[in-house]
């Protein structure tokens, strides 16, 4: 899964957004579209 520990030299500047990204649309974006829905 994307938030298991990655070897630091996997990690693109594309690798981390695309992390971080994945990350966002996992956990901020449903309680987000919940509250607004």
């Amino acid at each position: 899964p994307f938030w298991a520990p990655q070897p630091v030299e996997n990690f693109s500047g594309l690798a981390l957004v695309n992390w971080v990204s994945d990350l966002l649309v996992e956990f901020f974006l449903p309680p987000v579209l919940r509250e607004f829905a």
